[in-house]
């Protein structure tokens, strides 16, 4: 593409488009790594160019599958994405710290930590 007196091309680019300059689209798992190569160069020595008149960049990346969780970040057997069995805020999947508490304050011996199970 052509804009500002600048020519762009880029390859690699699967699932992705590049428009004047801007490269968008929603890249998948099945096509990642990605590994995309830049071109610019001044419209004045197009094909020719060479230094500052031409530029190339490439641009590399890996798209994961980021899981099943639900809404608020826990997967089925109750584990945080964050690697943990509580979220950021300290809860678990219930909504309990590991003090026995909720949001609400409500105390439940279930989830707290220091109350022995036997």
């Amino acid at each position: 593409t052509t804009g500002d007196g600048v020519t762009y091309s880029v390859s690699g680019e699967e699932d992705l488009t590049f428009d004047a300059g801007v490269l968008s689209g929603s890249p998948t798992v099945d096509n990642s790594p990605y590994s995309i190569e830049i071109y610019a160069e001044d419209d004045s020595c197009y094909d020719t160019c060479t230094g500052v008149s031409k530029i190339t960049d490439t641009i590399s990346f890996t798209v994961t599958d980021a899981g099943s969780y639900d809404a608020n970040g826990f997967d089925a057997d109750g584990n945080h994405r964050n690697g943990t069995i509580y979220d950021d805020e300290g809860y678990d999947i219930d909504g309990y710290n590991s003090q026995g508490f909720n949001a609400a304050d409500h105390y439940d011996p279930l989830y707290d930590e220091n109350v022995s199970r036997a």
